[in-house]
């Protein structure tokens, strides 16, 4: 069988909102994979990055 590429891979990504003081980390140290034609479920409480993290994926957001 051939080894094949993720379709998508994040590597220690994070994500801050504001600057200095007013900073607030959104994600910190990211690491995922996802093959093409995978299925995932990313969950987690309200406020955990979810949205954040999606965003960066699709493009609409660029990593700190």
């Amino acid at each position: 069988m051939e080894a094949s590429c993720p379709a998508i891979s994040l590597s220690s990504v994070g994500l801050n909102y504001g600057h200095g003081e007013k900073s607030t980390s959104a994600l910190k140290g990211v690491d995922a994979e996802f093959s093409a034609g995978e299925f995932a479920c990313i969950q987690g409480p309200s406020g955990s990055g979810k949205t954040s993290l999606l965003l960066l994926i699709g493009g609409m957001l660029r990593p700190t």
